[in-house]
């Protein structure tokens, strides 16, 4: 960085304070102002929505959505009803198999046959 010489810095403020002058003696003078500009102002704005009718909007709609989704995943994830003739099967599959849940039963032929069947594709 140079440094300025006395000389130059006394021309600079010299020049400096005849900007400021010649500023001062032809500024602008600012018109006076309306009493009711502010009034005109604000009354040419677009009337404001207010905050409160705009929230009291939100919870509902949330509401909404969430009972909307809350139904459809109840209704996606919820299993089918059985039919009677599913069910049928299951009381009787329940009469057939209950005594063997607490006692040892004696495997029936066709289930030997069936566990021996995938013993043997098992060692393929």
């Amino acid at each position: 960085m140079t440094r300025i010489s006395d000389d130059e810095g006394s021309t600079n403020r010299y020049r400096d304070r005849q900007l400021v002058a010649f500023l001062k003696r032809y500024r602008s003078i600012e018109p006076a102002a309306s009493p009711d500009l502010e009034d005109r102002t604000i009354a040419a704005l677009p009337p404001r929505v207010s905050t409160l009718r705009r929230s009291l909007w939100i919870a509902p709609l949330a509401v909404a959505a969430s009972v909307s989704i809350a139904w459809m995943g109840y209704h996606h994830f919820s299993p089918n009803e059985p039919s009677k003739a599913e069910l049928a099967q299951l009381e009787t599959f329940i009469e057939e198999t209950w005594y063997c849940s607490v006692e040892r039963c004696e495997e029936e032929v066709w289930e030997a046959e069936l566990w021996e069947s995938d013993a043997l594709e098992a060692n393929r």
